[in-house]
Order: structure tokens, then sequence, then C-alpha cells
């Protein structure tokens, strides 16, 4: 099957009807011209994906409506998810150090009233 579309950015746009996204396909050798969602989004059988105007973009969604990512946005994506790992790691490691600190002090608290009480915790 081959698709053919047609995005309009413009203002106002070139299409008397007002749309600025069109799509036609071959079907059993006719062209026939797609029919838009209600968002005014169009399928794409061969890209299994929405083909949705956004001002003077045309982005692409997946057959959940989530909007697909352009190779920058991806990129970008991955190095804020790096960050973002990366500061949940340290976080960890510092809850970990404090946890730690707060068991030693209250060992050493613990030891220190059993020797106030003449009680040697080594020779327990």
């Amino acid at each position: 099957m081959n698709e053919y579309f047609a995005y309009d950015p413009s203002d106002p746009p070139y299409w008397k009807d007002g749309k600025r996204l069109r799509g036609w396909s071959y079907e059993n050798g006719q062209l026939r011209e797609l029919e838009p969602n209600e968002q005014g989004w169009l399928w794409s059988k061969e890209l299994n994906s929405w083909l949705e105007p956004d001002n003077e973009y045309l982005r692409l969604r997946d057959n959940k409506k989530k909007r697909r990512l352009t190779g920058v946005e991806a990129e970008r994506a991955a190095r804020k998810a790096e960050r973002a790992s990366r500061i949940a790691e340290r976080a960890a490691k510092i809850t970990a150090q404090q946890q730690s600190a707060t068991d030693r002090a209250a060992l050493e608290a613990l030891l220190a009233k059993l020797r106030e009480k003449n009680i040697d915790p080594d020779n327990l």
C-alpha cells in the first residue's frame, strides 16, 4: 500500500476547508483520501503512527497516541534520565551513610548504658 501525506503549517492554511493535514492511500488501485480522527490526526499504516499537526511541526504518535520523540528529543530524554539516575544513586548513598551513622550512634548509646550499669558488653 502506498500512502501520501501533505501538511501545511501556514496560517491561514492553503486548503479552503481549513485542514492542515491531508492524506491519501491506494486501495485496490484507487486513490482514497484518508479521514482524520476527532483530533484531526491521520493514521499511517506504513509508519504505524498517527500524524498530528502541531503548529509548524508534524508530529508522530504511536497506536496508543503516545508521542514519538525525534532523535534530538530522545537524546535529551536519555541524558535527563541518566542525570536522574545519578542523583538517585547519590541520594541512596547519602541515606545509607546517614542510616549507618544513626545505627552507630544508637549502638554507642546502648553500650554506654550497659557500662553505666556495670555490665561489660565485651564479656556477654
